[in-house]
């Protein structure tokens, strides 16, 4: 790996430790790392702690790696400041940030407590926004059923919004979706799409099995909405076999599922097993009730040669929708599970597929797209 020489050099102020790459935030940030330092970046790592570990592979990535405490505690939520940034205080980031020229992305606005300090107003900053945040945490509010975390989602949401209008100091806007692209571009002048950098390498040439799958992290408010949503309206009233898959799910899930018995739940699967199950079913059914951020387990899936099922809501790159299915009422998503047990993907489809991932979706043409961007503004 090259880590020394006259290489440029690039301050990256991450919201959280991205090792292991084991959710949609710290996935894009790991591959990110590994990309742009494999096109030669000098990377000075600045990660938040809270939970995960020092990473010894983070630290072969990057020329420095700098661990920082979350400042969680209940005082925090009386700033004026949203919560996942004021909780991300630490003025020996601000130090560290000082000892070199480099620019500096901020992973997220979580991660930008100093983006409007003083002492850093003549520095190249590059927001990666991994999330139209507002409208993400006001989503989130509509499903928590607990009364005080739906308070808290939603006075978070209004910080963010009123925070996040005073950041203009940005030399650059890089947006992960097509969709946070359009907004920030009506808002600040220099806004880039650069699509999520993920761990997709191979196309699966597995035989597919005779079974549909929603997959998730359904300890999510969403995702676990989602598979009760598909559960009671889509899976019940079709003879055809269902497996719901993901990490804690809870009792309204687990209720709902002794319910039927073409369903089955596949309870916190191994990676492995996740793998394995995502490789072989013949359908992906996958809709969302919350249009916003993009979301990594449809790209995951267009790797596989099922067919993939989403509503219109999953659409968060124009050129996506030529992919799949588009079902955005019960019984659309019903005739078209149907149907698609009958007839296979067809090859253009899967070339297509296939093109537009390895274009698109390239993590090594997209990060030399960013490298450019970025220094373009020295």
């Amino acid at each position: 790996m090259r880590k020394i020489g006259s290489n440029p050099e690039l301050n990256i102020v991450s919201f959280d430790v991205p090792c292991p790459p084991d959710y949609g935030g710290a996935i894009d940030i790991y591959y990110k790392l590994e990309t742009l330092n494999n096109l030669g970046i000098k990377i000075y790592l600045h990660c938040f702690q809270y939970g995960r570990s020092d990473s010894k592979r983070l630290e072969e990535i990057c020329v420095e790696t700098f661990y920082y405490p979350r400042k969680r505690n209940i005082i925090r939520h009386f700033s004026h400041k949203p919560y996942i940034v004021d909780t991300r205080f630490s003025s020996e980031l601000l130090e560290n940030l000082l000892k070199n020229d480099a620019p500096i992305l901020f992973e997220g606005l979580h991660s930008t407590y100093w983006a409007e300090n003083s002492r850093l107003k003549d520095r190249i900053k590059i927001l990666r926004a991994h999330n139209i945040e507002h409208d993400y945490y006001r989503e989130l509010s509509k499903v928590e059923l607990n009364i005080l975390k739906k308070w808290y989602l939603k006075l978070e949401s209004s910080k963010l919004e009123v925070y996040e209008e005073k950041l203009c100091n940005f030399n650059l806007i890089s947006a992960i979706s097509e969709t946070d692209f359009t907004y920030f571009a009506r808002k600040h002048k220099n806004v880039v799409y650069t699509p999520i950098f993920h761990g997709f390498t191979k196309h699966y040439s597995t035989k597919l099995e005779e079974f549909a799958l929603y997959h998730g992290n359904l300890s999510v408010p969403e995702n676990e909405n989602a598979a009760c949503f598909l559960i009671r309206e889509v899976f019940s009233n079709l003879n055809f076999p269902f497996f719901i898959a993901g990490s804690n799910p809870n009792k309204r899930i687990k209720n709902l599922i002794k319910c039927y018995s073409n369903i089955s739940l596949i309870d916190s699967p191994s990676i492995e097993q996740m793998e394995r199950l995502i490789s072989q079913a013949k359908i992906h059914i996958l809709p969302t009730f919350q249009s916003t951020g993009i979301k990594l387990k449809l790209i995951h899936v267009l790797f596989t040669k099922g067919t993939v099922i989403i509503n219109s809501n999953m659409i968060t790159d124009s050129e996506l929708k030529n992919c799949c299915i588009i079902a955005d009422t019960v019984e659309e998503m019903k005739y078209s599970v149907v149907k698609s047990f009958t007839e296979p993907v067809k090859d253009e489809v899967l070339e297509l597929r296939k093109n537009l991932l390895n274009q698109k979706f390239s993590n090594k043409e997209n990060g030399k797209e960013l490298i450019k961007n970025i220094f373009a503004c020295i």
